[in-house]
C-alpha cells in the first residue's frame, strides 16, 4: 500500500530547520528500514513533514504515523535541548491532528491528468 502521511509541529517557530531537519530526516530513514516502510518522497518543512511511503497491507495506517511520531519525539528530545523544553511544557513535539491517505493506481493517474490539464469528462 501507498501513503501519504502529513503530520504537523507542535509550533512553528523554526524548530524543524538546520541540524534538527536533518536528524529528523536520518531517524524517519532509520525508522522506515527497520520497520520495512519505503520512504518514495520526503518533505520537511518548517510548518509541516510529509511523506509518500510504501507498507505491507497488514501495516495499520495509524500504527505507522504513531511509530513515526512516536519515535522522532523521543530521538530528537535526547538529542536537542531546544526541543527538550518545549516537550517538557506541552506533552509533545508534533500536533495530535496528521492527515494520511492511501495512494492507488486510479488516484495517481487522476492526478496526473488532472496535473496536466486534462478535462477528465471527455473520456
Amino acid at each position: 500500500m501507498l501513503y501519504q502521511i502529513i503530520w504537523y509541529p507542535r509550533f512553528e517557530f523554526n524548530s524543524v530547520k538546520g541540524d534538527v531537519k536533518e536528524t529528523l530526516k536520518s531517524i524517519l530513514e532509520t525508522v522506515c528500514n527497520k520497520y520495512d516502510l519505503k520512504i518514495l518522497k520526503l518533505d520537511i518543512e518548517t510548518d509541516y513533514i510529509g511523506i509518500i511511503l510504501s507498507a505491507q497491507p497488514t501495516f495499520a495506517p495509524i500504527d505507522i504515523v504513531r511509530i513515526l511520531k512516536s519515535v522522532t519525539t523521543v530521538q530528537l528530545i535526547s538529542e536537542f535541548s531546544s526541543l527538550r523544553k518545549v516537550y517538557s511544557l506541552n506533552g509533545s513535539l508534533w500536533q495530535e491532528n496528521y492527515y494520511i491517505n492511501t495512494i492507488g493506481k486510479i488516484n495517481n493517474e487522476i492526478t496526473k491528468e488532472y496535473i496536466q490539464g486534462k478535462n477528465l469528462e471527455e473520456e
